[in-house]
């Protein structure tokens, strides 16, 4: 039997790739809200999603945004099995974490050095985090389409999602050299920015069905 690996496909804005990302098996869908991004949400598309019955959990998806903000969103969609994806070095990070509650925050680790569990202890309670290519490497966060050096964190044992432009053509390579749970992926799935390619995750989740298959 093949391992199981996650899927989170992030940077969707509009209903009908939320529906077929959903439809084709991803695991959870992220959705930006940082008012800078190029990938950004519009409430009114989000409305339409979040209010439609996909059984899929949902990720708000922030930068180091405002505090305020940041719950406001979160409290607009909190009925809905949703998530709030934040920097853990965010300095609003405890703030945002006590208003929010810790089970609904997925911590984004960014990598710039070799990691050890020691490095992860101020996020050791959340039960999944996201290892991403640092913002300040690359000026965005996250959906960069940059990767960083997956060595930094080949010893981490915990359960993680693996970022950072991961797409069809490196996907294998990553499930070599680490051991994630899963992966995030937004512009490795992308037709341009925020409309997803469908024959890009088909592949995509092909590969993580059936990695001895696609994978040298």
């Amino acid at each position: 039997m093949e391992e199981k690996f996650y899927v989170k496909i992030c940077g969707i804005t509009t209903l009908s790739d939320a529906e077929f990302c959903a439809n084709e098996g991803a695991d959870l869908l992220g959705f930006v809200f940082h008012p800078h991004s190029k990938r950004k949400c519009s409430l009114e598309e989000a409305d339409k999603i979040f209010y439609r019955y996909i059984r899929v959990p949902k990720v708000l998806v922030f930068g180091y945004d405002d505090e305020d903000y940041i719950v406001e969103i979160y409290t607009r969609y909190a009925s809905i099995l949703t998530f709030v994806q934040i920097p853990a070095d965010h300095p609003d990070f405890w703030f945002i974490r006590r208003r929010i509650g810790i089970h609904k925050i997925i911590p984004v680790v960014y990598v710039d050095r070799e990691l050890d569990e020691e490095d992860l202890l101020d996020v050791e309670d959340h039960s999944l985090i996201i290892f991403d290519t640092p913002p300040q490497r690359t000026g965005v966060a996250g959906g960069s389409g940059q990767s960083f050096n997956w060595d930094y964190i080949a010893h981490i044992e915990r359960p993680f999602l693996l970022a950072g432009g991961i797409d069809c053509s490196n996907v294998c390579e990553a499930m070599r050299r680490v051991a994630p749970l899963g992966f995030d992926v937004s512009s490795g799935l992308e037709a341009s920015y925020g409309k997803k390619d469908r024959d890009k995750i088909l592949k995509f989740l092909n590969i993580l069905r059936y990695p001895s298959h696609y994978c040298p």
